[in-house]
């Protein structure tokens, strides 16, 4: 996991309009380039000192960069924070099996779509996302693998219209909306970037939830 280019450049167009003091990543993550004193391979801690936040803590089973070891398939109970991001992180929470994951990529398979598998890694994934909105008083950023890219990579792949529909069933006000190639792999490396501004907003109920995960293709 690490915050890649286009992260990077989501970061500072934040920074530059909103008063981020608290942060919470998903992930131990590490930036993949340079940026003033930062040099690539450093925890993204360095990066977010250089921007003046006060209080930084992160998720991440690894324990890394003293992580909190919290398992995100399951609700957890944290302090808010102004932004929460999630950089790569979500795609990863359901665990399939090989053979499941063969289910789901097959086209004439009518049945994955309500078995009692893909409800659990969405109802792994509705847990991962309650967390990151009951942690935000301001803004979530999500930047997450998009359908047909980063093949292999995780178990989630997202669209645009997830984040559309998941506004309508929110209130939550998307201010930033994009579908950058990052790493410079122009050919599978896209990946839908959404900051989400959740001010005036409401969480919803797992069946409204899988309401907006019609538009997320497992695998």
């Amino acid at each position: 996991m690490g915050i890649n280019d286009k992260n990077l450049e989501t970061l500072e167009w934040i920074f530059a309009r909103y008063p981020i003091r608290f942060v919470l990543e998903l992930g131990a993550q590490i930036f993949y380039q340079d940026y003033k004193t930062v040099t690539s391979g450093s925890y993204a801690t360095e990066y977010y000192k250089l921007k003046g936040v006060q209080k930084y803590a992160c998720i991440d089973l690894n324990g890394e960069n003293g992580a909190m070891p919290f398992d995100l398939s399951l609700p957890q109970t944290l302090p808010r924070f102004n932004l929460v991001t999630d950089f790569g992180t979500s795609e990863h929470i359901a665990a399939y099996t090989e053979e499941e994951e063969s289910a789901a990529n097959d086209p004439l398979n009518d049945t994955w779509k309500n078995s009692s598998t893909h409800i659990a890694g969405l109802r792994a994934l509705y847990n991962c996302w309650t967390t990151k909105y009951n942690a935000s008083d301001l803004l979530i950023v999500s930047s997450n693998p998009a359908t047909g890219h980063w093949p292999g990579h995780g178990h989630f792949y997202y669209t645009p219209e997830f984040y559309k529909v998941l506004c309508r069933l929110t209130g939550m006000k998307m201010v930033l909306l994009s579908e950058p190639y990052a790493m410079g792999n122009y050919e599978d490396g896209k990946e839908v970037c959404c900051v989400l501004d959740v001010r005036g907003s409401f969480w919803i109920s797992f069946d409204e939830f899988k309401i907006a995960c019609e538009h997320i293709y497992p695998v």
